[in-house]
């Protein structure tokens, strides 16, 4: 999860009949009249069916958990928490690939993660305890570089003030893929059962990745900072409250995570919902996630790239990344101590709602900072989401394994006010008891 003073100008070329997105000079933020939402889509399509793509695989997995669990013979718990391993490996790849990202070309990079995202899938439907282990390490690698690579590609051909809209339109699409991944699964899951659903899922990706490949640049993207590998990570934590930032997305990441995993799992064995319910569930969790980013990158434009004027916490920007962790903080936890299933179905998309809110301003306040190292920011962003994963999925298996969804929903919420807190430290204005940046 990755925003929005982008400082680049795009401009696309037709090659071989394609379209060939590569980024030109620099151009001042003002620059010219601002992209429709049209032209945007146009431009960034290959961008969007590549987040698109992204959560299906942890989509599929979360889906038909319970059936994937009762054929290992092992428990929901057990199953889910395999997905912590994954974090730590995106968590390792994330670190070692952030000073890269920026000096590959989009097309190798994203079309890579792509390729090993399908390789991924296809590991999974073996149905082997081994198999799923080690399809949740390559996704866990596949991701961490897919991410921030695509993030950062959508601020390389989006000039001034429309940046934070580029930016949500490449997050909207993860929403998209999220609203249409239950629907579809459910199609070839009703034929040919859940491995049916997964082997789709590794056709899909295998299928943009060639599309990443012929559409994208193969150029090293322009206007951004250049530096040594090792010099990446001390110049991203010298940036004015990168670190505190990052910290504070972990710990949404981490509540994040721990909500999602379990949530299809915990409808199914509390309420006896099906897959057609929960798919239609994913439908609109989706769409409310599409519209929190949406509103946060129209709402929330860039103010300036001086962090004195981004951290104030008073602009729309800021006011809507605070109610977005506010609604998730207060929804997410709810839907596992929801007493009825209508309940619980109500409270998820009001979550997913907050999500897609809180997201897109992560994103945005990450780009608007530090445009000239958004690659290594991207990806250092990127391993912290990551060691959500691990986290989030890990101690949230615990607890659920310790003292069911009761106990889930108390590390949620316990998490989602550290969350709430480090993000307000993080938007505090320059100057109020703390100096300066940081």
């Amino acid at each position: 999860m990755y925003h929005a003073v982008a400082i680049n100008r795009a401009a696309s070329r037709s090659w071989s009949g394609e379209t060939v997105i590569q980024t030109g000079a620099a151009a001042p933020a003002s620059a010219g009249p601002q992209p429709s939402g049209l032209r945007l889509v146009r431009r960034l399509w290959p961008l969007v069916a590549a987040t698109a793509m992204a959560p299906l695989p942890g989509t599929a997995l979360g889906l038909f958990m319970v059936p994937i669990a009762a054929e290992l013979a092992s428990s929901v718990a057990t199953v889910g928490g395999l997905r912590s391993l994954g974090g730590l490996a995106a968590l390792a790849t994330a670190l070692l690939a952030a000073p890269l990202i920026d000096r590959l070309p989009r097309a190798w990079s994203v079309a890579g993660s792509l390729a090993l995202l399908g390789a991924a899938v296809s590991l999974a439907a073996f149905g082997h305890l081994a198999a799923l282990l080690l399809f949740y390490l390559l996704l866990g690698g596949a991701s961490a570089v897919l991410w921030p690579a695509v993030q950062a590609a959508s601020s390389d051909h989006a000039p001034g003030p429309s940046g934070a809209r580029a930016a949500a339109l490449v997050l909207s699409g993860s929403a998209a893929g999220t609203a249409l991944a239950g629907p579809l699964l459910a199609l070839p899951a009703s034929a040919w059962g859940w491995r049916g659903a997964v082997l789709a899922v590794a056709v899909v990706a295998f299928g943009l990745s060639l599309v990443a490949l012929r559409t994208l640049s193969h150029r090293p993207p322009d206007g951004v900072a250049r530096h040594s590998y090792l010099a990446t990570f001390p110049q991203v934590l010298a940036a004015p409250r990168a670190a505190v930032l990052l910290l504070a997305s972990t710990c949404y990441a981490s509540t994040f995570f721990g909500w999602i995993t379990y949530l299809a799992a915990s409808l199914t064995e509390r309420f006896g919902l099906e897959t057609p319910a929960i798919a239609a569930l994913w439908a609109v969790n989706g769409a409310m996630f599409c519209a929190g980013s949406l509103l946060a990158g129209r709402r929330g434009a860039p103010e300036a790239a001086d962090p004195s004027v981004a951290a104030r916490p008073d602009v729309a920007g800021g006011r809507l990344l605070l109610a977005g962790l506010l609604l998730a903080a207060l929804a997410g936890p709810a839907c596992y101590l929801a007493s009825s299933p209508a309940v619980a179905l109500l409270l998820a998309p009001l979550y997913s709602l907050g999500d897609g809110m809180t997201v897109a301003g992560i994103v945005r306040l990450l780009l608007a900072r530090y445009p000239d190292l958004r690659g290594a920011v991207l990806g250092l962003n990127g391993a912290a989401n990551h060691f959500g994963i691990f986290f989030g999925t890990g101690v949230g298996g615990l607890a659920l394994g310790l003292a069911a969804y009761t106990g889930l929903a108390g590390f949620l919420g316990g998490l989602s006010l550290l969350a709430l807190a480090t993000m307000l430290w993080a938007l505090r204005p320059a100057g109020r008891g703390g100096g300066s940046a940081d």
